[in-house]
């Protein structure tokens, strides 16, 4: 009985001793609360936390924030000041059978397994840590001989030698004597201290900042009700690798925004250090910072655009709403542990569509008017460019906000039909969406340079630009199409070429690659609009001129 009160005092007085020293007395310790995110799609995230302030004082949160440089402010109706300390928190004992290895080491024992009748007997191993490089011991074993991890394994001494009996074949364990509580290593934590001089009664502070961990991932569903009308519905993945969410607001932002420090972690953050700070300053997003080089790969792959380069629709929608490219969606409020994630509905509109055909034939020269053995990447998917034809559909945008870029997957009568990436579309805005090949479409493309030009060139054919000679060139392309359906192809031809436009049938539209601006060659893109009856064949001829280095 005396033994068990001393025990009892021991405990108290080192709980008070680990309170003492965890934190000053003047402190309170106060929970904050997560009220709002808002996610963005590169893996940042606006948060905005609550903490009731009572009256003047220093308030202390153990949830402590890592920010971005620049994004971490303190709004209250009182002067407040935020501060970050380590703090020491005295070691605490951890309950029986959480390190099985170290209570027991040294003890004989009895292991009854799942997968076996007999029992195992042995003595429990002592791991040691890599520093230690003493194995003299019969009973200790050094770290660096062990083939396996120790967490699943429990290390034996036995008649045959050593052995590793599975934690998890482990029904019981029967040991000669007492176990030895494991006592865990003290640690340093840090704390955030609002610092409040005066504060009317009933503050709330507000600490609002920009994170890492949490993010969102959109796809589209596009559902073809029948011929000529269609469902567009967006869904959102969300995954919490930042902190737990209970009945938070939720919204999705879709845009592309500036975040010019989104790679540089604020110096108020606990793992940060000058050091680390002044070289995330100094690598400017690139792929020497940690956070840099993915933000800008994410922002590319999800807040992409059509081409200038007739691939955008200029018929300006009516009142299509916003004034800042910048759009936020609230999905409620809903409640995330970390590490887990949530896939939800956000929206759903129908809309009318038209069946096209689309042939899309890149350019195959460089600036230079050369030659290129490899095909381009496409600015859309950063495959290399081809020359299929595709079925595709065309619609509006009947969704009450903007279609962001994401991949889109088509559905006919609950069967899926394919999937491919829609870019960003306002709302009220016209876009094309890639469904499958169409293999009964025939489509054939030829050029070929004037034949009169190849046997001679004369001086008035050569030209001399920043130092380099070349020569002028005439190119004639034909366009050979055939239909193989039973109604009616509308099809969609653009041809992208290096050149000056001379001359071609059925009236292509011409447009100006921006690309192309600046460049020896401009570069420009010609669109047909045709339609092909069933069994119908046709041709189209065009011709360009372009210099040729020569």
């Amino acid at each position: 009985m005396r033994r068990d009160l001393v025990g009892l005092l021991f405990m108290v007085l080192t709980l008070h001793l680990a309170q003492a020293e965890d934190s000053p007395p003047n402190e309170q310790p106060v929970e904050s609360k997560v009220v709002s995110v808002a996610l963005f799609k590169n893996g940042l995230a606006v948060v905005k936390r609550q903490v009731p302030i009572g009256d003047a004082g220093v308030y202390r949160m153990t949830d402590v924030p890592e920010p971005v440089h620049g994004t971490f402010f303190v709004e209250s109706n009182g002067a407040i000041e935020a501060r970050v300390e380590q703090r020491l928190q005295m070691a605490q004992q951890a309950p029986l059978g959480f390190h099985v290895q170290d209570e027991l080491v040294g003890m004989q024992v009895t292991l009854q397994l799942r997968s076996s009748k007999a029992p195992i007997v042995g003595t429990v191993l002592q791991v040691e840590m890599p520093e230690l490089n003493s194995v003299s011991a019969p009973d200790v074993i050094h770290y660096s001989q062990l083939q396996v991890p120790t967490s699943r394994y429990l290390l034996l001494r036995t008649e045959k030698g050593t052995s590793y009996v599975d934690s998890n074949e482990i029904v019981s364990i029967e040991a000669d004597g007492n176990p030895k509580p494991k006592k865990m290593a003290d640690q340093k934590k840090p704390v955030l201290l609002l610092v409040c001089d005066q504060a009317p009664a009933g503050t709330l502070a507000q600490v609002s900042y920009l994170a890492h961990g949490l993010s969102w991932a959109p796809s589209y569903k596009v559902d073809l009700l029948d011929a000529s009308r269609l469902t567009i519905e967006q869904f959102a993945v969300i995954r919490n690798e930042l902190t737990d969410l209970d009945g938070t607001e939720i919204s999705l932002i879709s845009g592309y925004p500036s975040v010019q420090f989104g790679h540089v972690v604020s110096p108020l953050a606990a793992t940060q250090s000058w050091s680390n700070f002044f070289q995330q300053l100094g690598s400017s997003g690139n792929a020497n910072s940690p956070f840099g080089n993915s933000m800008v790969m994410q922002n590319a792959a999800y807040n992409r655009v059509p081409s200038s380069a007739g691939g955008s629709d200029f018929t300006v929608a009516p009142n299509i709403g916003d004034t800042i490219d910048l759009h936020y969606h609230s999905i409620g409020k809903k409640s995330l542990k970390r590490g887990d994630a949530l896939s939800v509905a956000t929206a759903k509109a129908v809309a009318e569509y038209e069946r096209v055909v689309e042939w899309t034939i890149p350019d195959d020269r460089d600036e230079w008017g050369t030659l290129q053995n490899n095909r381009r990447m496409d600015p859309a998917t950063g495959e290399p460019l081809q020359d299929d034809v595709w079925d595709a559909l065309k619609f509006i945008n009947r969704l009450p906000f903007p279609m962001t870029s994401a991949p889109a997957m088509v559905t006919t009568e609950a069967k899926f039909s394919g999937q491919s990436q829609v870019l960003w579309t306002n709302r009220g805005e016209q876009t094309t969406l890639r469904v499958n090949k169409a293999l009964s479409i025939r489509a054939r493309h030829v050029e070929y340079e004037n034949q009169v030009e190849q046997e001679g060139v004369s001086e008035r054919d050569i030209v001399y630009l920043g130092g380099r000679r070349f020569r002028k060139s005439t190119v004639n392309g034909e366009l050979r199409l055939c239909n193989h359906r039973a109604a009616d192809a509308k099809l969609i031809i653009k041809r992208q070429f290096s050149g000056d436009y001379l001359q071609g049938e059925a009236s292509p539209r011409i447009d100006l690659r921006e690309e192309g601006v600046w460049t020896i060659n401009k570069r420009n893109e010609l669109t047909w609009t045709i339609t092909l009856k069933p069994s119908e064949e046709q041709t189209i001829k065009y011709q360009y001129s372009l210099l040729v280095p020569f």
